[in-house]
């Protein structure tokens, strides 16, 4: 009898365990659960907005790119008008093919980012602070929250 018990108390742990939400320090090697930050993680991460960068890496010290910044707006857009989406401005330095493409789209054609000059996006250069206060003040617009 004790070791159905225990195999019962072991068998409802191991239930609860899986069904509980995956911690931020479970899901990134590089969160640590005490971390300031690591309440927003676990909730970027919970609503789609930031995956990380593979590999079970957040990277919270890393650069964010220009086409990261985009790709996140673009996740926190709930009702995105996709009947411009057929357009494509032909930025040079955007293949259609990669994760980014079709977020970098909807910021041109929306009006939210703007492209670097020269035909380019620059999807991979380091977004400033500038052009973070640009995007963001760009998309409340668009979006219309003041």
């Amino acid at each position: 009898m004790k070791k159905r018990r225990g195999f019962v108390l072991l068998l409802c742990t191991a239930v609860l365990a899986a069904s509980l939400p995956v911690s931020v320090s479970a899901a990134f090697s590089d969160i640590s659960e005490t971390a300031w930050y690591a309440p927003a993680v676990e909730y970027v991460q919970e609503n789609g907005i930031m995956n990380g960068k593979g590999e079970d890496r957040f990277d919270p010290e890393g650069e964010m790119t220009r086409a990261m910044f985009v790709q996140v707006l673009y996740r926190m857009t709930e009702n995105r008008d996709s009947s411009f989406m057929g357009y494509w401005y032909d930025f040079s330095d955007v293949d259609p093919s990669l994760w980014y493409s079709e977020s970098s789209r909807w910021a041109y054609l929306t009006g939210v980012a703007n492209g670097c000059g020269d035909n380019l996006f620059e999807p991979m250069q380091p977004v400033t602070r500038e052009q973070m206060a640009q995007f963001l003040y760009r998309y409340a617009e668009r979006t219309g929250n003041e």
